[in-house]
């Protein structure tokens, strides 16, 4: 997650009080798809691989989340937004930015409650998708976006990867940290969430190993998935794809590339979207990158935004009403655009995407220009 500067905390300390009224339990809305959203966690354990990063060398170990689309015949019901231990540390981090401690205690989602039953055979036969996002950032900061791709019709796998994140919080409450990667570490880092995402589609499609997240299951079905990742997890997108298959299409959320691919390139399809003023011009292993993509591919540029635009925290800042002048301060992370359009439109071109690689389907946005998202160009395909 990103630090604030001395200037910049400077700036949201005298506003703290004006923020503390946000404080309260906060309901997130609904997704806006045809679909409900199933939501279930699990550890899973690859016995086949020692973790590079382990001082102890333990098994490679990651946290998953799943967001599957189903018809619910009940009530929604609130879950924590965050687990306890996880909101407790981005708490910290974002008090520095004027949020009360406790604020993202308060949010919830709104989820189907199982046991799903009679509605999971039809809903484990729709397509999968693995998301992993930036470095430093848990999974669970992109909860609005991963529940809104899902209640499109795709069942969304989210994993966070072991001392990358800020915390990765286990089952039975133990915790690993983050360490400082230096710049010699972050293509093995990439590497290794490639590694990470072939395990655990191994993992969805076994019965026997996904029962802890799909309770039911008998496996989802992996031969033909598709991949989206933000920052270094938008690497981690095209390195998995390179290595795995498995997966026919990626998207590159505002990360630079990392590792072979930039050489080696792709044979699927492949999007890339940047923060205002970020391209092919101004990042170089983008134009690497994009001289070696041999199917389609696309770039997009999103006006008004930054790095953090294509996460969760402007549309959460939005539905906790900050004040103006803390949006104003956090305007060089997360953009000026509002965050629930941010939302709408990052989880619109996702799904269009996906819609191209999974379903065969041709969206008119990934082609030109449209007036409902004006704030979107095309700037190379």
């Amino acid at each position: 997650m990103f630090i604030p500067t001395t200037t910049f905390l400077q700036r949201l300390s005298a506003l703290l009080p004006v923020f503390l009224s946000i404080a309260f339990a906060t309901t997130l809305p609904k997704p806006p798809g045809p679909y409900d959203v199933y939501y279930n966690t699990a550890k899973m354990v690859d016995g086949g691989r020692i973790d590079p990063f382990d001082p102890k060398k333990g098994h490679r170990t990651v946290m998953t989340s799943i967001y599957l689309p189903v018809r619910c015949r009940v009530d929604l019901q609130p879950i924590a937004y965050l687990p306890p231990k996880t909101a407790a540390v981005e708490s910290e981090i974002f008090a520095a930015y004027g949020l009360p401690n406790g604020t993202l205690q308060s949010l919830d989602l709104q989820v189907c409650p199982g046991p799903l039953r009679s509605q999971l055979r039809e809903a484990e036969q729709l397509p999968v998708v693995i998301f992993s996002p930036a470095q430093n950032s848990p999974r669970h900061l992109y909860g609005l976006i991963a529940q809104a791709v899902a209640s499109y019709g795709y069942i969304v796998v989210s994993i966070d990867h072991p001392y990358d994140a800020d915390v990765v919080e286990f089952p039975d409450g133990s915790t690993v940290y983050a360490i400082d990667f230096t710049d010699e570490q972050i293509p093995v880092d990439v590497d290794t969430r490639a590694g990470d995402v072939s395990f655990v589609l191994n993992q969805l499609s076994c019965p026997g190993s996904v029962k802890d997240l799909l309770p039911g299951s008998k496996g989802l079905k992996t031969n033909k998935v598709a991949m989206f990742g933000h920052s270094l997890g938008g690497a981690a997108a095209a390195q998995a794809m390179l290595r795995d298959k498995r997966i026919v299409g990626g998207i590159n959320l505002d990360g630079s590339f990392f590792s072979t691919v930039i050489k080696k390139g792709l044979d699927r399809p492949f999007l890339i979207f940047g923060h205002e003023n970020k391209t092919q011009a101004t990042d170089d292993s983008w134009a690497e990158t994009w001289s070696h993509l041999r199917s389609w591919k696309l770039e997009l540029g999103l006006a008004k935004s930054q790095h953090y635009t294509f996460s969760d925290l402007p549309a959460l800042l939005n539905l906790l009403d900050a004040p103006k002048e803390i949006l104003e301060a956090a305007a060089g992370r997360i953009g000026t655009l509002d965050g629930l359009r941010a939302l709408d439109i990052v989880q619109a071109y996702v799904v269009a995407f996906l819609d191209l690689v999974l379903r065969h389907k041709n969206p008119e946005i990934l082609h030109h220009s449209v007036a409902k998202f004006p704030e979107v160009s095309i700037i190379d395909k």
